[in-house]
C-alpha cells in the first residue's frame, strides 16, 4: 500500500506541475503524452523511494565451542536425605489433610 500511495503522490505532483505551468493555447496537443509520461515517471520515483536496496546478507551462525570440565563434577541430590521429614497432603473422606511423613 505504501508503494502505491508513494507512486500516486509523485504522479499527482508531477502532473499538477505540468498542468499549472502549461499555456492554455498550446496545451492541448501535448496534454495526453505529458499525463502518460508523468505517470510513468511517478511510478518509477515511487518504486525507487519505497524499495530501498537490500542490506548485507545475514552472518553465518557458528556453534559455540563445547565446554570442557577439568576435575570432578558434583551434583545435588533431589531426593530428601534419610531421616528428614516433609509435609504432604493425604486424601480423607471429606477432602484433604496435611500429614508429616518421615523417611
Amino acid at each position: 500500500m505504501r508503494k502505491v500511495s508513494s507512486a500516486l503522490v509523485a504522479t499527482s505532483v508531477v502532473g499538477a506541475t505540468m498542468i499549472a505551468t502549461a499555456k492554455p493555447a498550446a496545451a492541448f496537443f501535448w496534454f495526453i503524452p505529458v499525463i502518460i509520461g508523468a505517470g510513468a515517471v511517478g511510478l518509477g520515483i515511487g518504486a525507487a523511494t519505497s524499495n530501498p536496496p537490500p542490506g548485507p546478507p545475514p552472518t553465518a551462525y557458528a556453534e559455540p565451542a563445547p565446554t570442557v570440565y577439568s576435575g570432578d563434577i558434583y551434583t545435588q541430590h533431589t531426593a530428601p536425605a534419610p531421616g528428614t521429614c516433609r509435609i504432604v497432603r493425604e486424601r480423607v473422606s471429606d477432602g484433604y489433610k496435611k500429614v508429616r511423613v518421615c523417611d
